[in-house]
């Protein structure tokens, strides 16, 4: 499909597949339903996909330059670069993902859930997630990630020693919780806070497995967090200022592991006897 010389309107609302390129560099081209499967390239940075699905299924390399998705899907034998169209924000509701899928240097990507079985390479300036990441089985890297709260906590979920999430930033989210499970590494130019010691953001881990994993300690210490006594973390450590663990009883003795606590918001008790 070859719409490089229209500025035209486009709708689409069925199914369209293309065994090459779409070109749609000034067209705007809105689809309002239908799934749309692309064999090559895609270069229609004005695209929106309000519902459906946009499948990648491609056996090599694929360039894809769009500007809203509402569900990407890229197939095992797909290659695929998600190319910048800054300085707008690319959006897409939905990543799954089993084939290899890069984000572009300089691009700017606002994503609310991924499901990778594949290879997930983010270079992107601006890289957003405001639900989840599940990357039990895949290969996830990411030079930087920032975690956008809406009413739900966000959950991280990874396998063992294959989801680097780079440096990640949650800051001024006071009264939400960030979920890690399994082996999540984060980048020592994390920043992570809540918004006061009365509102902290919460870092929880789920079940007994799971682990931060860091390279050095963080230059920038966690503000106004609790930490859930289940989530250690292995190198660091890390320091957090206004900060308190989370737990009942014996559970925050040494607990949560590699986490220190300097002015900690909770207050100690001594209930035994001199002996």
């Amino acid at each position: 499909i070859n719409l490089a010389g229209t500025t035209s309107k486009w709708t689409s609302s069925a199914n369209v597949t293309v065994q090459g390129d779409i070109v749609a560099r000034a067209a705007e081209w809105k689809a309002t339903s239908g799934t749309i499967e692309v064999g090559v390239n895609v270069d229609a940075p004005k695209f929106e996909q309000e519902a459906g699905k946009f499948i990648l299924s491609g056996t090599g390399a694929q360039s894809v330059k769009v500007k809203k998705l509402k569900e990407l899907e890229v197939g095992a034998n797909s290659d695929a670069t998600m190319e910048s169209i800054a300085p707008l924000q690319q959006t897409i509701e939905k990543i799954t993902n089993s084939g290899k899928l890069k984000l572009a240097s300089g691009a700017k990507v606002s994503i609310n859930e991924i499901e990778n079985t594949g290879t997930f390479t983010s270079h992107a300036s601006e890289f957003t997630l405001k639900h989840s990441l599940t990357n039990a089985s895949g290969n996830f890297s990411a030079d930087k990630l920032k975690l956008e709260h809406g009413s739900d906590p966000i959950t991280i979920e990874g396998g063992t020693g294959n989801t680097n999430l780079g440096d990640v930033e949650c800051t001024g989210v006071g009264g939400k919780t960030v979920v890690f499970k399994k082996d999540i590494t984060i980048g020592t130019g994390s920043k992570l806070s809540g918004s006061s010691t009365t509102s902290l953001l919460t870092l929880r881990g789920e079940g007994d497995d799971s682990k931060l994993h860091l390279s050095g300690e963080p230059a920038t210490p966690a503000r106004y967090v609790q930490v859930e006594t289940n989530l250690p973390v292995v190198g660091g450590p890390y320091i957090t200022e206004n900060s308190k663990p989370f737990g009942f009883g014996f559970e925050i003795a040494n607990n949560p592991a590699n986490w220190i606590f300097d002015d900690a918001t909770l207050t100690m008790y001594w209930t035994g006897a001199q002996n």
